[in-house]
């Protein structure tokens, strides 16, 4: 199932990240909060949202809703929806 937390993980893994790396690189004291993103068992707020698109290189709309996004002008690809 595609979820937010699904997304999560899947941008981390594909960033090289562990839990503890993200959590360091936005400022959380604990890695809990990502394995609590990651396991749908909370959202990140949005404030949370555009550090984790900034931070893994993905669009936020990409993270909230699974939205396919084209090419934005900084020249970074963005990820694209799961196929179903």
């Amino acid at each position: 199932m595609d979820t937010i937390g699904s997304r999560i993980k899947k941008a981390r893994k594909a960033a090289g990240l562990k839990q503890y790396e993200l959590a360091h690189r936005l400022g959380m004291t604990s890695q809990s909060g990502v394995s609590n993103w990651e396991r749908d068992i909370t959202e990140p707020l949005r404030h949370n949202v555009l550090a984790l698109a900034e931070v893994l290189s993905v669009h936020p709309a990409w993270i909230e809703y699974g939205i396919a996004v084209p090419e934005t002008d900084t020249g970074k690809v963005e990820s694209e929806r799961n196929e179903q």
